[in-house]
């Protein structure tokens, strides 16, 4: 999770939006398949919200 976790920053500021990042996932999915798209998902969507948690923490 740490490696999704240091990507969100940086795709972030290139302008990376999540629903790209949907786009992407779909666009994969046929080819690495529904158990690591599934898990791929789990973990971006619990790196975003780490991000969004420190995020927030950091403009208190």
């Amino acid at each position: 999770m740490m490696s999704y976790l240091v990507h969100i920053g940086p795709a972030e500021e290139a302008g990376l939006t999540v629903d790209d990042v949907e786009d992407v996932l779909v666009a994969v999915a046929p080819i690495i398949g529904t158990p690591r798209t599934a898990a791929a998902v789990g973990k971006i969507a619990e790196a975003l919200g780490l991000a969004i948690q420190l995020t927030s923490e950091d403009t208190e």
